[in-house]
């Protein structure tokens, strides 16, 4: 019976967030998270999420708490993620 790509996304993301408590999120691979989430494919996060950084903000959304890297900010309210132009 084929896996739905919703299932897949939510197992990825509790895999990422058991692993990413017990191991730390560097110490975490996509290769871990991928044979802990049971998944074939080892490219499911990147296919699902892009990487491990979108799967970090996937789980942050999900709990309503979002971290922007670059200016290491934490917000814990839902904003709108849209980018502007300067031109």
């Amino acid at each position: 019976m084929p896996r739905s790509g919703e299932q897949a996304k939510k197992r990825l993301i509790r895999a990422g967030e058991k692993l990413f408590a017990r191991n730390g999120i560097d110490a975490t691979t996509i290769a871990a998270i991928t044979k802990e989430a049971g998944q074939r494919n080892n490219y499911a996060v990147g296919w699902h999420f892009g990487g491990k950084d979108e799967l970090l903000q996937a789980q942050l959304a999900h709990i309503n708490v979002f971290y922007i890297p670059d200016n290491r900010l934490w917000i814990t309210s839902p904003i709108s993620w849209s980018k502007t132009s300067s031109e």
